[in-house]
Formats: C-alpha cells, sequence, structure tokens
C-alpha cells in the first residue's frame, strides 16, 4: 500500500515490575501490499487485557511471550482497507487476535 505507514508499538525492554513508557518503542514501517487471499485492516480498537502482563516476561508462560523488539500482541478491531480475498471488501468490520498481523487465508 504505497504511501501508507504502520505504526506499532515494539516491546523495548521487559519490564521489571510495573511496565514504564520506557518498556516501549513506538515503530513505523510501510503497509505492504496484501498477497493473494489476504487483507489490509485499519485498526480502530485495540483491546489492553490483563494477560499481556504474562507476555512481557522471559519467563516460561501458558503461551510463548513476545521478545524484546516485537510487536505487542493483543487483539483489534478494524476496517478493510484493502482485500485480495473474496470473502472480504472494503469496508468490511475484522477481528483478529494478533493486532498487527497483515492478513489471513482464515
Amino acid at each position: 500500500m504505497q504511501n501508507s505507514i504502520n505504526q506499532r508499538w515494539l516491546l523495548a525492554s521487559y519490564p521489571q515490575g510495573m511496565p514504564v513508557a520506557a518498556n516501549w518503542v513506538m515503530d513505523a514501517q510501510p503497509v505492504p501490499d496484501p498477497g493473494p487471499g489476504q487483507i489490509v485492516v485499519k485498526a480502530k480498537w485495540l483491546s489492553v487485557d490483563p494477560y499481556m502482563r504474562g507476555r512481557m516476561s522471559p519467563a516460561a508462560n501458558y503461551t510463548k511471550g513476545v521478545a524484546v523488539g516485537e510487536v505487542m500482541h493483543g487483539g483489534g478491531v478494524g476496517e478493510v482497507a484493502v482485500s485480495n480475498h473474496p470473502a472480504w471488501k472494503p469496508g468490511d468490520i475484522a477481528e483478529h487476535g494478533l493486532a498487527g498481523v497483515v492478513g489471513s487465508d482464515a
């Protein structure tokens, strides 16, 4: 998507105690064009949930954590901006369990 920028929060460091602003860094990348069967969704709402704290740790947990330098995982709802998927059209509302994902064949 030429000239479109995706802003995303990356984990800069593992929090010691309560997370602080220094544990995060804002990153900006060009939005890639969707491949066959993929969509691009413009986020409208992002979920911030208690389970996220466990994912901000290098310790073993019930699910894979977020590594330093990775995008924080979380739910999101948004509007389809571009679609290369027959079941989705621009303007549709989409929900995904991993905000920041470009698209899926699902």
